[in-house]
């Protein structure tokens, strides 16, 4: 299967260790790849790959599996007889009919070749003309292709040394806390 057939919200059969089991899309996944919701016990998985997809699954494959979900012996919940309708939801949790739109943010002169962490953020940030998010931060650093995360929590690390800058450096710091999970340059 190729990434380009596969849309968000559809059910498909994924190779998830050494058996196939049906997911449902949900999200792109930061980094590549897609994070999916296992129909037969609910929990994420990351799909990394479109061959992990094998094929998508028809609906009554996906009745199939709802049907044959029971609650665990624990509960005291009624069996599950449908899924719920896929929906888009923003930060705030309302309900959006489409998916929400990308963002960009545009940079007028190119890069210098070699940049750290803290240089390439600060760059993003004079681009930007707004606080961002370390996780904006990042996706954009990784877009423009300033730096390639190792680590599992790139956002993590660049918020540690932002954090780090402003109380070692203080008034002298690129970096200001705007609000919270916020940071601007300093003007």
């Amino acid at each position: 299967m190729n990434a380009s057939d596969v849309r968000l919200g559809q059910c498909y059969f994924a190779q998830l260790s050494e058996r196939s089991t049906q997911v449902r899309i949900e999200r792109p996944a930061p980094g590549g790849g897609w994070i999916a919701r296992v129909l037969s016990h609910g929990k994420h998985a990351k799909i990394k790959s479109a061959a992990q997809l094998l094929r998508r699954c028809d609906d009554e494959e996906v009745a199939a599996v709802v049907r044959g979900l029971e609650p665990n012996r624990r509960s005291c919940i009624e069996p599950v007889t449908e899924l719920p309708p896929f929906v888009f939801e923003n930060k705030d949790g309302e309900i959006l009919t489409s998916p929400p739109p990308v963002k960009r943010i545009k940079i007028a002169e190119p890069p210098p070749e070699s940049m750290s962490l803290l240089d390439a953020a600060a760059y993003v940030l004079k681009a930007a003309k707004k606080p961002l998010s370390t996780r904006d931060i990042v996706e954009a650093i990784i877009r423009l292709r300033l730096w390639n995360p190792s680590g599992a929590t790139p956002w993590g690390t660049l918020h540690a040394a932002i954090s780090r800058d402003i109380v070692n450096n203080g008034e002298k710091s690129r970096f200001q806390k705007a609000t919270r999970g916020l940071f601007d340059i300093r003007k």
